[in-house]
């Protein structure tokens, strides 16, 4: 059987079939290092992330440090602790702020809601109110050994803070759980300091700065390039039946081409 037009036009012509495949190797070569290069402004943008990530947990802790009167490194070896019952340590310190506040309310007017608490736990609201809430906490979890059932020292927990009875595995033996992971945290390299939270505090300011610049220059070009697409937009508006002519004669080149190659496939033998 002869072969058609089509396959001796393509067919016979093997030194163009071998620039086409000299074409398509550069090619996937080309878009092999593209991938590459894809990965890693990923990699990069993924240590970014997280390096941004890290500077707002630092922040944050902080934040709460000065709020509450607690060191920062106690307070995030606290909070690594607290994170192995499912608390992290933003829940931490909003906890911590409400049992010191109804520490205070008891020691100013006698009563409130930790009052009965604190008699349970045989705990003095005046001495308490002496301590950073961390502390308060570490000494309700020897003032928990009064306390003879569970269900009672659920009581108390719930009374002082929401959500709190998560941390009575910790708190039990006179907080022995809590200590021991704090005290893991130091020796891991967990626990933050001020010259970390300086540290990420600047970067965090700097980072703001550089925003603020990249939007504003953003905003500028932008303007500057509004009279422009103007002109552009309306250049297209006033030619686009035209280049629509164009394009539909274009468009049947392509199919005429298209049909020819799946000839080709299809009969190449």
């Amino acid at each position: 059987m002869a072969k058609p037009d089509v396959l001796v036009r393509y067919g016979a012509n093997t030194k163009a079939i071998d620039a086409a495949n000299k074409k398509l190797t550069k090619e996937f070569d080309a878009l092999g290092k593209a991938v590459t290069g894809l990965f890693a402004g990923a990699s990069l943008a993924g240590i970014a992330a997280y390096t941004n990530g890290v500077m707002d947990a630092i922040i944050a802790t902080n934040r709460w440090s000065k709020a509450l009167g607690v060191p920062i490194k106690q307070l995030s070896a606290m909070g690594y602790a607290t994170e192995t019952v499912g608390i992290s340590t933003e829940q931490l310190s909003d906890q911590l702020k409400d049992v010191s506040e109804k520490i205070a309310d008891a020691y100013v007017t006698g009563g409130g809601e930790a009052n009965e608490a604190l008699k349970q736990l045989n705990l003095s609201a005046e001495d308490l109110n002496k301590l950073n809430p961390a502390d308060q906490l570490l000494a309700i979890a020897k003032g928990l050994e009064n306390v003879g059932s569970r269900g009672e020292r659920i009581k108390v927990m719930e009374d002082l803070a929401n959500d709190a009875t998560l941390l009575l595995p910790l708190l039990e033996d006179n907080a022995e759980g809590m200590r021991r992971l704090m005290d893991e945290a130091e020796s891991l390299g967990k626990v933050m300091d001020e010259e970390m939270a300086q540290k990420a505090i600047a970067a965090k300011a700097e980072m703001r700065k550089f925003d603020a610049s990249m939007d504003a220059l953003g905003k500028t070009v932008a303007v500057e390039l509004m009279p422009h697409m103007t002109k552009f937009g309306k250049l297209l508006n006033e030619k686009l039946p035209g280049f629509a002519s164009a394009a539909g004669g274009a468009i049947d080149k392509l199919q005429n081409k298209m049909q020819d190659l799946y000839f080709l496939l299809q009969n190449f033998s």
